[in-house]
């Protein structure tokens, strides 16, 4: 007889499947002989190197005068991050000649818009940077935007943590770049959908150090900050002094490839 192939999970719970969690499909065969089942995504066999259950095995089926049509299970379960986003996606279970399949839309993340950072030069502390970003895509609203930049050590330092608002004015500037990279500092925003899908937009802008390394500026902006309300305010301001306090005057600094060590940083 040819075995019947029962897929299990509901496709209404994989609806626009997010795909950094771990996917699963829970699947019966129901055999009266050994029979080999394989599992396909897009009518090829699934790599074993994503996947944390046998997608191709022989089911022997322990039959019974009481039970002449035993069931047996023939799960899937993939590794998290290893279906692509934005997709459509056909599982399909084969066992001899019987088979079932289910399609699964996977969550895209937003895509299409911009962000813009202004003005392109400044001082560091001193100027005032817009972090803007507008006119994305997805259909899973509302968007959230978390904002921040790099400092000279590569460390991530946030502006604004994820909220709706889609720009932010750092409340104490930015700190100044290197001066083997043109003083340049790479700003970002992380655009969320409801589903926490997200997509990585990134600018890059000039920004000089000061006379005095900038802790005048940062005293200042230190001393306002006591009167600000805002959470973001704190974090912005603590991120920016962080990099300028951490950070090494390198313009007085020898040649550091001819005295065969890392460039000053």
């Amino acid at each position: 007889a040819t075995p019947s192939v029962d897929i299990v999970t509901s496709s209404d719970t994989l609806a626009n499947f997010n795909v950094f969690n771990q996917f699963s499909l829970d699947a019966s065969i129901s055999l009266e002989i050994p029979t080999v089942a394989i599992w396909f995504m897009n009518d090829e066999v699934i790599s074993p190197t994503i996947t944390l259950t046998a997608v191709n095995q022989t089911l022997v089926p322990t039959v019974t005068a009481a039970d002449p049509i035993p069931t047996v299970s023939m799960n899937l379960v993939l590794s998290a991050n290893s279906l692509p986003s934005g997709s459509k996606l056909v599982f399909r279970l084969e066992c001899g000649s019987g088979f079932n399949s289910i399609t699964v839309n996977t969550n895209g993340p937003p895509t299409s818009g911009t962000f813009v950072v202004t003005p392109l030069y400044g001082t560091e502390i001193s100027t005032a940077f817009t972090f803007s970003s507008a006119n994305w895509i997805d259909d899973d609203k509302p968007l959230s935007y978390e904002f921040s930049f790099l400092s000279t050590a590569g460390v991530k330092q946030t502006v604004q943590s994820r909220t709706e608002k889609s720009f932010a004015v750092p409340l104490s500037g930015l700190p100044s770049g290197l001066d083997s990279t043109n003083y340049s500092v790479t700003c970002m925003v992380n655009i969320y959908d409801s589903n926490l899908a997200s997509t990585l937009s990134t600018n890059d802008v000039n920004v000089f150090s000061s006379a005095d390394g900038g802790l005048t500026a940062l005293q200042d902006f230190l001393d306002r900050l006591g009167d600000s309300t805002e959470t973001d305010d704190s974090t912005s301001t603590i991120s920016t002094s962080s990099s300028v306090l951490n950070s090494v005057p390198c313009s007085r600094a020898p040649n550091c490839t001819v005295l065969n060590r890392q460039a000053c940083t």
